[in-house]
């Protein structure tokens, strides 16, 4: 099923850690052609990042498009397959505790960037028949102590189901809403789940879900535990361990 990206040209924004960096390397295997993008310099990169082009970008920055556009540029890419926009931040905290800067950052990550990359690329995905595939998450039906962040995630849901209504028979659109997963955005974030944390999701078995989703079309899809558990039954039935 993976076999959808083979030769395919990708964009996936958060690549270098999390969700996104197990999601690049499935990709990657299957033969996708990636310009991925990542907050991280790539000398902190792990030393079995997939071999692909890779472009170190913050997506709070007010220029960061042009910067996207600039890698996609030298590629040659003058059509994409996939944009798939996975970057996401936040912090625990109250609205009330909140500060102005941290309002802005997951604003600008979470929903700014998403809407001005899809808005930049809509040429090359028109003439490439593509697909954007936005990564929400469950807390976009509201999250104590994450009222931010919630925020932006319900709103990138309103943006998806928007574009798939304006962009119908032309580009594809779905959002993909993951569930609690283990990856650093909980620490950056300065949440601790404790022993709650042991029962979250594998980014990994989070990834493998999604790109089997992304075969599809249907939207919203939430990847929570029993469609994850799924996914590992199917593939012990067909021998794949």
């Amino acid at each position: 099923m993976l076999n959808i990206f083979e030769g395919r040209r990708i964009l996936v924004t958060g690549a270098s850690g999390g969700i996104g960096l197990s999601l690049t390397r499935k990709m990657a295997l299957a033969g996708g052609e990636i310009l991925g993008v990542g907050r991280r310099p790539a000398s902190e990169l792990p030393g079995d990042f997939p071999a692909i082009t890779y472009c170190q970008a913050d997506l709070a920055k007010p220029d960061v498009v042009g910067q996207i556009i600039a890698a996609a540029d030298d590629l040659d890419w003058d059509t994409l397959d996939y944009l798939i926009l996975n970057a996401g931040t936040g912090r625990y905290a109250g609205i009330e505790t909140e500060d102005t800067g941290s309002i802005t950052t997951a604003v600008a990550v979470n929903l700014a960037a998403p809407v001005q990359t899809v808005h930049s690329f809509a040429d090359r995905l028109l003439a490439a028949h593509g697909k954007v595939v936005l990564v929400g998450s469950v807390a976009r039906n509201g999250s104590a102590g994450f009222p931010v962040y919630a925020a932006t995630k319900a709103a990138l849901n309103g943006f998806a189901r928007s574009l798939r209504s304006e962009w119908q028979g032309r580009i594809r659109v779905q959002i993909l809403h993951p569930g609690p997963t283990a990856t650093d955005i909980h620490a950056r974030a300065g949440f601790n789940p404790g022993w709650i944390g042991k029962l979250f999701l594998k980014p990994a078995d989070v990834a493998e879900v999604m790109a089997r989703q992304m075969a599809g079309n249907r939207s919203p899809v939430t990847i929570g535990y029993r469609r994850v558990m799924r996914m590992k039954e199917t593939r012990l039935l067909r021998g794949g361990g």
